[in-house]
């Protein structure tokens, strides 16, 4: 009980942490907050982690059920003049198993107009843009081996029905539709919603 206690208060302060730091903002046309989003995953997974097939030719008594609540981290980003065609869509950006939320809008001075969520945005276009579970300043779970390909495809598709029903800042309505990018080896989940 002590482990989930001490992950609600850190996923709280988190969460005062990144809505406190709002409103990051790319050239004119753009705002972005920063912000923490708790999605619900029940999946069953290999209990061996090593599993090659990843639990898909496992037999049950291989599976063990996973039912935890995390925090993903986003950086939703808004145009500050939005068309009535592109109001109710939000692209959920997800990077690939080796970058963080950055991959969509590098940080570095260098990659400065390289930033994707930055030219979506001056095209009208919302995005939010997620760390997977156990990335970045994402949930990361006591047990390292929660974090597999089954969780990941879970959490998003949460995220992406969450976006749908639910505002994520007082401001913004839940969205119609979401459109799901992946990098790499996010794209297959970004498409499983």
């Amino acid at each position: 009980m002590l482990p989930f206690l001490l992950r609600t208060k850190v996923f709280t302060l988190s969460l005062f942490l990144c809505l406190s730091s709002t409103s990051v903002a790319f050239g004119e046309s753009c705002g972005c907050s920063s912000l923490v989003i708790p999605v619900h995953v029940d999946v069953l997974i290999p209990k061996d982690p090593a599993d090659p097939f990843g639990g898909l030719k496992s037999n049950a008594s291989n599976l063990r059920r996973l039912n935890e609540t995390y925090g993903i981290f986003g950086v939703f980003c808004q145009p500050d003049i939005v068309s009535p065609k592109s109001t109710d869509v939000i692209q959920l950006l997800v990077h690939g198993f080796s970058y963080t939320n950055q991959y969509w809008s590098p940080a570095t001075e260098e990659f400065r107009n390289y930033s994707y969520t930055g030219f979506a945005c001056n095209r009208g276009l919302s995005s939010l843009a997620i760390g997977l579970v156990g990335v970045g300043l994402s949930t990361r779970p006591v047990n390292a081996s929660d974090v597999q390909y089954a969780t990941t495809a879970a959490a998003v598709s949460q995220l992406a029905r969450h976006l749908k029903t639910t505002s994520i800042l007082p401001e913004v309505h839940p969205f119609k539709k979401v459109i799901g990018i992946g990098h790499s080896g996010a794209k297959g989940i970004s498409a499983l919603h």
